[in-house]
């Protein structure tokens, strides 16, 4: 049972035949031969590369202020909709009953689709800031 029955696992093919091309490798241990430890083989492991994409410029503290504010507007649609959402709810179900649950159904869904379009929002405008619009 050599190196290329070990298959899939936390250790890959490559770092058991020590990073070398497929021709060239050494397996981990050979029958009669020594055991390289997987300190040995991970010490192999080739650097990481370089980012070529520089980090995007930093806001200014107005455009982030803007932006600040922004976010805190969509929570404080977002949180209106919630309670008015909660309350709809303790007054169906206070008055009406179970079967009162198909319009707070319908207002949970707009506040997920508003809570998109919150996030997306504010992705979207930060993005334009750092563009430089």
């Amino acid at each position: 049972m050599g190196a290329r029955a070990v298959r899939g696992g936390p250790r890959s093919a490559r770092l058991l035949h020590g990073h070398c091309a497929p021709a060239a490798a050494q397996p981990a241990y050979r029958p009669g031969g020594m055991v390289r430890s997987w300190a040995q083989l991970d010490a192999k492991a080739p650097p990481a590369p370089r980012l070529a994409v520089p980090p995007p410029p930093r806001l200014t503290d107005g455009q982030r202020r803007t932006l600040r504010r922004r976010a805190w507007a969509w929570r404080a649609l977002l949180g209106g909709w919630l309670a008015l959402t909660a309350a709809v709810v303790w007054a169906g179900l206070r008055w009406v009953g179970p079967a009162s649950l198909g319009c707070p159904a319908l207002m949970l869904t707009a506040l997920l689709m508003l809570a998109w379009v919150a996030a997306v929002d504010v992705r979207q405008r930060q993005a334009e800031m750092r563009a430089g619009s």
